[in-house]
């Protein structure tokens, strides 16, 4: 079917003017025949590959950048949030389990999680086990919901507990399951993790925790 010379629309057979714009396709023919070779737009000129212009060295050197970067981000470890907590007020001491300890287990705990109340005997058998250690200790943190609650479950728990009470923790760690139970280095070094409530050989053994 006939296109129209000026909005290429299509055009009934035999027809004179195109029915979108109006425009005579006999005039547009005898202005095409008759309009010169200089007046229409000149073609573009191919330029071969090796006439153009080089790339800047800077634009070059951006993929191996990228490739690098995101080598190094994939082979850096993982870092365990720096947050400072309050404890809770049943607290006996202001001494973490922690100091002076080569690695630490840090359990994230929630009082509306049925699991983090299972794991409270599992957190006293791992404090007993950690309770003499130079190499591995212990901090235990409460958050997720009120502070009300959170100390109501720090009581229940017994002995040193942090309470995330503004959820700082809790939003730079990112994982939505409790109870959640890390294992990080005295430099802050994140070795390890795991979910889910287990028995206290369990932990340690999927943790690769040494007491």
């Amino acid at each position: 079917m006939p296109e129209c010379l000026n909005c290429h629309a299509e055009l009934p057979a035999e027809a004179a003017r195109c029915p979108r714009c109006g425009a005579d396709q006999e005039e547009l023919h005898a202005r095409l025949a008759g309009s010169p070779v200089e007046a229409r737009p000149p073609a573009r000129a191919f330029r071969p590959f090796e006439e153009r212009r080089p790339l800047p060295p800077w634009i070059r050197v951006l993929p191996l950048a990228g490739v690098a970067t995101l080598v190094i981000w994939l082979l850096l470890p993982a870092r365990f949030p720096s947050v400072v907590l309050p404890l809770s007020k049943h607290s006996p001491s202001a001494v973490d389990e922690c100091l002076n300890r080569d690695a630490c287990i840090v359990v994230y705990l929630a009082p509306w999680c049925p699991h983090c109340h299972d794991a409270i005997g599992v957190i006293h058998a791992l404090r007993e086990k950690t309770r003499t250690s130079t190499r591995l200790g212990l901090r235990v943190v409460v958050g997720a919901d009120t502070e009300a609650n959170l100390e109501k479950m720090a009581q229940e728990i017994g002995g040193v507990v942090f309470l995330d009470t503004e959820r700082r923790l809790q939003k730079k760690l990112n994982r939505p399951g409790v109870p959640h139970w890390y294992l990080v280095s005295a430099g802050g070094t994140l070795r390890a993790e795991m979910a889910g409530a287990s028995g206290a050989a369990t932990v340690l053994h999927r943790l690769g925790a040494e007491p």
